[in-house]
């Protein structure tokens, strides 16, 4: 069922790798297809984190044979 205003929910996974030094921050984050983003600073995170949800918000909905929905997407 569509949220309001038409849009799909989507389920992503992350794993988040920081390396803390004081106020700093580094790490990367590696998301479901295995690409790996580096990141260096709390700004450099939020970055990383927000093309991961852009990524993951375009990309296509699974489909059952008949071309429709899946269960899962409902």
């Amino acid at each position: 069922m569509a949220e309001a205003g038409g849009v799909n929910p989507t389920t992503t996974s992350i794993t988040l790798e920081l390396e803390l030094d004081g106020d700093a921050v580094r790490g990367h984050t590696v998301d479901a297809d295995g690409v790996r983003r580096e990141f260096c600073g709390w700004i450099g995170l939020m970055g990383v984190l927000d093309a991961l949800l852009d990524r993951a918000r375009m990309a296509p909905v699974p489909t059952t044979s008949q071309g429709g929905p899946t269960n899962a997407d409902r």
